[in-house]
């Protein structure tokens, strides 16, 4: 008789599960009221993945070794674009006998150093302060650092706000280290 008697509380477990279980799916119920927002993040450091910094490149003999009031050399940088030169910023170092970096442009003695850009080029030139023959050997190289713009600094005045963004940071443009540091290139 008990055998019996949990045969038959099974069956009606069996039909009750069978009975209370459907296919058929009901009406969802209505939409809960939206969460709360969470808190914002700390906003991260600017990265540098389109900073280019190129190679020393040697000052050729060309340069150095011929007596001149003004001289010129090109140096071939695919890199410098026109965009890059209407947006962007393009600083050039001179290096003096492996140890000392300067900006260009500088001044030593009675020779002046500049540079000029055109799309694929970089021009050093070197000028007689007082109109005299000079050799204009400071530099035994020169590397470039192009800053392109970026979303944030996009616009007519690009090149003024990485400028500000440098003094923002406490960048002095012409301390070669400085520049390299901040956007953590190697030297």
């Amino acid at each position: 008789m008990k055998t019996k008697i949990r045969i038959f509380i099974s069956m009606l477990i069996v039909i009750a599960l069978g009975i209370g279980c459907s296919a058929e799916d009901g009406m969802d119920g209505a939409q809960g009221p939206a969460g709360m927002d969470g808190q914002n993040g700390i906003d991260g450091v600017d990265g540098n993945a389109n900073v280019f910094a190129s190679e020393w490149l040697e000052v050729p003999e060309s340069f150095t070794n011929i007596s001149a009031v003004l001289n010129e050399t090109t140096f071939l940088a695919s890199e410098i674009t026109q965009t890059v030169m209407d947006s962007g910023i393009i600083l050039v170092y001179g290096r003096v006998n492996d140890e000392i970096i300067l900006p260009i442009p500088f001044q030593f003695e009675d020779e002046s150093y500049y540079f000029a850009l055109n799309p694929g080029e970089l021009i050093l030139g070197g000028e007689s302060i007082s109109n005299s023959l000079q050799f204009f050997a400071l530099f035994q190289d020169l590397r470039y650092v192009i800053v392109p713009s970026n979303s944030t600094t996009t616009g007519k005045n690009s090149s003024q706000s990485i400028l500000e963004d440098f003094k923002e940071g406490g960048i002095d443009t012409s301390d070669y280290y400085a520049v390299m540091d901040y956007y953590g290139l190697s030297y």
